[in-house]
């Protein structure tokens, strides 16, 4: 009697149980999921059965798992052949009958099976274990049995060189696939040889097994019963399963050979080894079997819905035509789990034959009937052709990619009008700057000449020294800041770069950087009620920290004493709304219509230009800029930007 040859059988059998049960399951109306557990039930009854057979010693028990044993294999023909006519869908009238035809050969076999000796005769005994002695009628059921598993292969070899033209190419993968698990199946054949008096230990559930995974194989790489989830669980029990049973069965054989010699006290204190073991291996050998099925078996169908839903929300959207392209090909090849994808646009006039790749998949992306670019698909990872089922929503979706593209393009050109019609108003506000700088920039070179002329009489006076150091280098610094103004706004707007900024990040930097001024922290209190959630704006990071630094100090020199400045913003369906208000001394009515004009200040040490330069940036990132405000009740600057 040999356990471990009998606890293969049972695991075995257990198995291909459980496989059945699962593909029942998942489809209970399939006719082809159905056959397909009744198949995998009569073999759990054949592998099962035997072995009890091989476990026990008594000769009854034996006798009576022996008989569930070979009405489980009666029935195995029957079953396989509805599987297959049930696959293949051969409806026709001949097909059928056969099928009522074997069905009443395993009901006949059954019967005899457990009425008289025609079909079992007593058992007998190898060194294995017991087995059923073949009766008068073995011989015939044999026969039967072998010329079915021809008549199976033959049917499909023929279908498939029949109906090849017409067959998609993963239709004629599943039926190769079909072909290999039955030509596997029949080395089980074998396992008769003890049923006549030969000692042939049977090796037929190998057999089986390769024919249960072969079929799982199909199952999962190219969708044969479309239950690819459920068989991946069940993959990764089974590998655990198994491992587990060949680490205990090792140190079950250790501990017989050697580990009792030497511990006395117990024998399942040599077990402790294969304990440790597997709680070590355990969660790693998970991981592994996880990735393994996901790399050679797995890649699971991708979902139609999300693949829409990902173009809706996140591809169409986008309006920068680079990013749009990288969008597209990276989410296909995520979703659809591609070995590539590109989008090629095609120049004016050219045809699409210009285009060389080797790609699987062509797909012509159009606008008003006319062929913009190509969407080149590469092959799936599976190694599945694409079905009419991609197809019918690749080319609605190459359509929709061609709008937008469209519109990508057409907002580049309105980005570049946009920065040119920015160029020209800039220019304009250079003009206005330079006006200006003529009165400015005369007062300070006046009085730096009138300084200049007293020279050579009061040079050695040090009194004079003094005030002329002073105040010449006070008028010379109040030119370069004008200066300075004018060339920062006659800069390159090229080199502006645009990015995605959040509010609040942004006025917790300000808030921090202006709390280092202890004379400033002491007397003013600022609040950032900034929503954590507020989507971000897309504007020129320097620039927009820029505005709130101007803005921030502007507030801190309207706060005489000590006061406050608060930071809010509200998301509005035109973008994102800030305000910056503070308890200051306010701004009159008068003074509301002049204070983003160039040089025009209530200051007395101002330039004029703060507010000047703010307005002009907020114009810059694509923003608006409002103010309102009471004398001795403060102000409140709105600032409107884009939202990401």
């Amino acid at each position: 009697m040999d356990i471990s040859y009998a606890i293969s059988f049972f695991c075995i059998s257990l198995f291909c149980l459980s496989i059945g049960l699962i593909s029942l399951f998942h489809n209970k109306k399939s006719a082809i999921n159905i056959t397909y557990f009744l198949i995998t039930f009569a073999t759990f009854l054949w592998l099962y059965s035997l072995s009890f057979v091989y476990t026990t010693e008594n000769y009854q028990k034996a006798l009576l798992f022996g008989k569930i044993k070979y009405m489980g294999i009666a029935f195995i023909p029957t079953f396989m052949y509805h599987f297959l006519i049930s696959y293949l869908e051969i409806r026709n009238k001949v097909q059928k009958t056969i099928a009522y035809l074997f069905y009443a050969i395993s009901i006949m076999f059954s019967v005899l099976i457990w009425f008289g000796v025609l079909m079992i005769n007593g058992l007998y005994k190898y060194p294995w274990g017991m087995y059923p002695k073949g009766g008068v009628l073995s011989l015939v059921f044999v026969l039967y049995f072998v010329m079915s598993f021809f008549y199976f292969l033959t049917t499909v070899y023929f279908y498939y060189r029949m109906n090849k033209p017409s067959l998609s190419y993963k239709r004629l993968l599943q039926i190769k696939w079909i072909f290999i698990s039955f030509f596997l199946s029949a080395f089980a054949i074998p396992d008769f040889l003890p049923y006549f008096g030969i000692s042939y230990k049977p090796l037929g559930h190998i057999a089986i097994l390769l024919f249960i995974f072969s079929i799982a194989y199909a199952i999962l790489r190219h969708q044969l019963l479309d239950i690819e989830v459920i068989i991946k669980k069940t993959l990764i029990f089974t590998g655990i399963f198994v491992s587990v049973y060949v680490v205990f069965a090792f140190f079950a054989f250790l501990a017989q050979m050697f580990f009792e010699r030497f511990v006395t006290a117990s024998r399942w204190l040599s077990m402790i080894p294969s304990v440790i073991i597997v709680t070590l291996t355990l969660r790693p050998l998970e991981s592994f079997l996880i990735d393994v099925t996901d790399k050679y078996l797995f890649q699971k169908k991708y979902d139609y819905k999300k693949l829409l839903k990902t173009f809706i929300s996140e591809v169409l959207t986008v309006l920068e035509l680079n990013r749009l392209i990288k969008l597209t090909k990276d989410k296909l090849s995520d979703i659809m789990k591609l070995t590539y994808c590109d989008v090629v646009l095609l120049p004016k006039n050219a045809k699409e034959e210009t285009i060389v790749s080797d790609a699987e998949l062509r797909i012509p992306v159009t606008l008003h009937n006319e062929t913009v670019g190509m969407l080149l698909l590469g092959k799936k990872k599976s190694d599945e052709e694409y079905t009419k089922d991609d197809l019918d929503i690749l080319y609605p979706l190459a359509k929709t990619l061609g709008i937008a593209i469209s519109n990508a393009q057409l907002f580049e050109e309105l980005s570049k009008m946009q920065t040119e019609a920015a160029q020209r108003e800039k220019m304009a506000t250079i003009g206005t700057l330079a006006a200006g700088m003529a009165h400015e920039i005369r007062n300070p070179i006046t009085t730096i000449r009138v300084f200049s002329e007293y020279v050579p009489d009061k040079l050695k006076e040090s009194d004079f020294r003094s005030k002329y150091r002073d105040v010449v280098v006070k008028e010379v610094d109040k030119i370069d800041h004008i200066i300075q103004t004018l060339i920062d706004f006659s800069g390159d707007d090229a080199v502006v770069e645009y990015e995605d900024v959040s509010i609040g990040e942004a006025i917790s930097e300000l808030i921090s950087l202006i709390e280092l001024n202890k004379d400033i922290f002491d007397r003013i209190e600022f609040v950032n009620n900034i929503p954590f959630n507020l989507p971000k704006i897309r504007v020129n990071r320097k620039e927009f920290d820029e505005i709130l630094l101007n803005l921030t100090q502007n507030a801190t020199h309207a706060i005489e004493e000590k006061g406050r400045i608060t930071f809010n913003a509200i998301e509005k369906d035109s973008g994102i709304e800030l305000r910056i208000e503070d308890n200051g001394c306010g701004i009159s009515e008068e003074t509301l219509s002049h204070i983003f004009n160039p040089f025009f200040t209530t200051r007395r040490k101002g330039y004029g230009l703060g507010l000047f330069v703010v307005n002009e940036l907020v114009k810059r990132n694509g923003g608006e800029i409002f103010v309102e405000s009471k004398v001795g009740k403060g102000a409140k600057f709105r600032l409107e930007f884009r939202k990401v």
